[in-house]
């Protein structure tokens, strides 16, 4: 399932209209457009970057931390 599954990290969305990007670089294509408070599969870190699945299985590329996600530690 796409859902972050109990007890593993997940990305919370903090900022709304992040954009999931192709690949960890602001010049990457943009695969969608993500709300407030939603909630991403953690898959890696890169640098300034996560790598995360939506609820919907689509893997991308979000900004990391600041005022644009949270990794969640359960």
């Amino acid at each position: 399932t796409a859902e972050p599954t109990a007890g593993s990290p997940y990305v919370r969305v903090l900022s709304d209209g992040l954009n999931l990007r192709a690949e960890p670089s602001t010049t990457a294509q943009v695969l969608k457009v993500l709300a407030v408070e939603q909630q991403l599969v953690f898959i890696e870190e890169g640098i300034g970057w996560y790598h995360v699945r939506d609820a919907d299985g689509t893997e991308g590329w979000v900004a990391a931390g600041g005022r644009y996600t949270e990794l969640v530690e359960p």
